[in-house]
């Protein structure tokens, strides 16, 4: 016989659960170290009824307010409120009160406790500094062959995006598909590394890599797949070093053209003295600033929003598991070195690489010096890289007998990773590299 539904039990861990959650939230949305950028933003935004309904949905079937202020502590009483409420009606349904406790406990479980991403197996074959080298071991009866493929990623996110979990990871995919995988971890910079600029990524490190991924493979030649910064880092690469053997180039919202100005992140440069911020946090950018300010690029969406987006998906195991692995990743921020962020900075203020100004080790960065086959790939609802910025560096790299951009749906990282870019990007993708990798 199953246990009766005890509402006072309920009623107890709904209050353990859910409000330090979204109390924690509303804290670090609206009162945080970027209070003046998010504050008014988050106070003033407008959720209708049923949104707030949905919500705090099994939880709290009714809520009564019309204006959602995120410090406001009617909001705490009605959640209490509204959980009695929900405590009594359940208690009349025996079995809707035990559903409703199952997904209370997995809203715990998957709030407090991390997804194990990265879980494709791999080795560790060289190592320079902080900067790591992964090799993906072969898939049991699956044939690997081609030229090696190496993967770059943002310098300021951990490469976990890439491998995020079983059924849902990019690299898993690559390797069934026989590609034999590199992986590049940036690291995290310390004081020491804080003097790193992107000429210290794309002339000196990648170069090393490059020549360690031939070397291992007894290949002369390798594509390589950059997203992010990582992308703009390959871009560089293949400017300056075009005879190094880089035959085939991925890149995925690459910031390449900064010209607009209406680009978020350009409007927020102008107005910060990054050598005093770089000064007052060691030489690096924190990772926790960083973080703000993507986060304040769609903050409702990106705190509450994507708390409700769970809520939604409790009881869907697989919805809840690609929510937990996204979320676990998304914590797991990096710092970026001071010469990289100070570089950044002004690219983003004078538009140096298209323009022809950007120079590297006393070169000009041209982009008409990229050689290889070239696949650029944007998102259509990316806030972070609008698609133009894509475009117009592409454009410029007239050196390449094949280059092509493709389109697609989402944003910045579930155009690349969600569950329609697996249906429908990931094929595409795997389909252009083979067709060049033999």
């Amino acid at each position: 016989m199953q246990n009766a539904f005890d509402p006072r039990s309920f009623l107890l861990q709904a209050e353990r659960t859910m409000l330090p959650v979204y109390a924690g939230v509303a804290r670090r949305s609206a009162t945080g170290k970027l209070s003046s950028l998010l504050s008014a933003f988050m106070l003033d935004k407008m959720l209708d009824y049923k949104a707030a309904q949905e919500m705090f949905f099994p939880f709290a079937p009714r809520f009564d307010f019309e204006r959602f202020a995120a410090l406001n502590g009617e909001v705490t009483h009605q959640a209490v409120s509204s959980w009695m409420l929900l405590c009594d009606l359940l208690s009349r349904d025996p079995a809707a009160g035990r559903l409703a406790l199952q997904h209370l406990e997995e809203f715990q479980r998957v709030t407090t406790t991390p997804f194990p991403i990265a879980q494709t197996p791999r080795e560790c074959v060289a190592q320079f500094g902080i900067v790591k080298l992964y090799r993906y071991l072969p898939m049991p009866g699956v044939i690997s062959g081609g030229i090696p493929l190496l993967l770059s990623y943002a310098i300021m996110n951990t490469p976990g995006i890439l491998d995020l979990r079983r059924g849902g990871s990019l690299i898993e995919r690559l390797v069934r598909e026989g590609f034999i995988v590199y992986l590049i971890d940036w690291g995290h910079p310390t004081a020491s590394e804080s003097g790193w600029s992107f000429e210290t990524y794309a002339l000196e490190l990648l170069p090393k890599i490059v020549a360690r991924v031939k070397e291992l493979s007894n290949s002369k030649e390798l594509s390589i797949l950059g997203w992010c910064l990582g992308a703009l880092i390959s871009v560089i690469y293949a400017s300056m070093l075009p005879d190094e053997g880089l035959r085939n180039l991925i890149i995925l919202t690459a910031p390449l053209d900064f010209s607009c100005e209406g680009l978020t992140f350009k409007n927020l440069l102008e107005r910060v003295d990054v050598e005093k911020v770089l000064r007052a946090y060691g030489g690096n950018m924190p990772a926790w600033l960083i973080n703000e300010g993507a986060q304040g690029l769609s903050p409702v969406d990106n705190t509450y929003g994507s708390l409700l987006a769970l809520v939604r998906s409790l009881g869907n195991p697989d919805a809840v598991d690609r929510w937990h692995a996204m979320d676990t990743w998304l914590r797991l921020k990096v710092p970026m070195a001071g010469g990289a962020f100070r570089q950044l900075a002004s690219l983003y203020r004078d538009n140096l690489l298209t323009t022809d100004r950007l120079v590297m080790a006393g070169r000009v960065v041209d982009l008409r010096n990229v050689q290889a086959s070239v696949r650029a790939i944007v998102a259509k609802g990316d806030r972070i890289t609008p698609d133009w910025q894509t475009r117009i560096g592409v454009k410029k790299m007239t050196g390449s007998p094949d280059v092509s951009l493709a389109e697609v749906e989402g944003g910045h990282i579930g155009g690349i990773v969600g569950p329609q870019a697996q249906q429908k990007v990931w094929p595409e993708m795997v389909a252009w590299l083979a067709e060049r990798s033999n």
